[in-house]
């Protein structure tokens, strides 16, 4: 009975002491992520240029000259992918040279402003152990707008460097072909449309019947991008940027076909 009064005593009035009133949280926004679609030029603070293709899905290929006077090595082909939070962009890629051992992982880190400009930090190292944190301003190519169709790249092309390399790209994608100045690997893959609203294809082939000096790329399958029609090549001409692992070593291939 003392229990029950008390009780009573307590619940009298017009105190404050009911259930506590509960402000219902805040509810923020969800982040809308910029797309790092795109064909993407630059030039970094350690000399080199570079060239990311970067498809809507992140999937990226990096082609990167590094000027080193007098001479200019070989260039790196790379092959990595990028995610963007917001306007921040964060990714990696390995890269490495044809007929080399030379080979590079670079990290990248930075902002994005969408179809505008990347403002990038890379943190490399290379197969010796050497780190190098090279920044990069790399601009929108325009190029990349364009819409894309396999009715657009369907057709026979050759290498333009090496008219006996011939390319052929039927209506569905198949691709047929020879590599390299002559019958030295015949190639066998597709081509297919990443997002038809821009222009870049998804190529992969597969290497066979190949002769010295490329019997290492027998069986070997290599991957990236095409892009039609990038400014200064010839009508209806299409650059393709593909990268394999290759015994062990990842190689790379670029190649400016171009209707006969």
């Amino acid at each position: 009975m003392l229990l029950t009064g008390v009780l009573a005593g307590c619940g009298g009035g017009g105190g404050g002491y009911g259930a506590p009133s509960q402000t219902p949280p805040v509810v923020q926004p969800p982040v809308s992520s910029k797309s790092p679609g795109g064909i993407w030029h630059g030039a970094s603070t350690s000399n080199e240029t570079i060239t990311l293709f970067v498809a809507e899905t992140g999937t990226l290929r990096a082609l990167v000259t590094k000027s080193v006077p007098p001479n200019v090595q070989p260039p790196l082909f790379g092959s990595g992918a990028v995610l963007v939070t917001g306007d921040r962009l964060a990714g990696a890629y390995d890269s490495g040279q044809p007929f080399a051992t030379f080979a590079e992982h670079c990290e990248l880190t930075g902002t994005l402003v969408e179809r505008v400009s990347m403002n990038v930090t890379l943190d490399c190292t290379d197969s010796s152990g050497a780190k190098r944190s090279p920044a990069v301003t790399l601009g929108y190519d325009t190029d990349y707008g364009r819409a894309s169709s396999l009715a657009a790249i369907a057709g026979n092309y050759t290498f333009s460097l090496r008219p006996t390399n011939v390319l052929s790209i039927d209506g569905n994608g198949v691709i047929f072909g020879t590599y390299d100045n002559g019958p030295n690997c015949t190639v066998n893959g597709t081509a297919e449309i990443v997002d038809s609203r821009y222009n870049l294809y998804a190529f992969e082939w597969l290497m066979s019947l190949c002769q010295a000096p490329f019997t290492k790329f027998e069986g070997a399958t290599m991957s990236g991008f095409g892009v039609m029609n990038v400014r200064g090549a010839p009508a209806g001409s299409v650059l393709v940027l593909l990268t394999g692992v290759i015994a062990g070593h990842l190689e790379g291939a670029s190649l400016m076909y171009q209707p006969p």
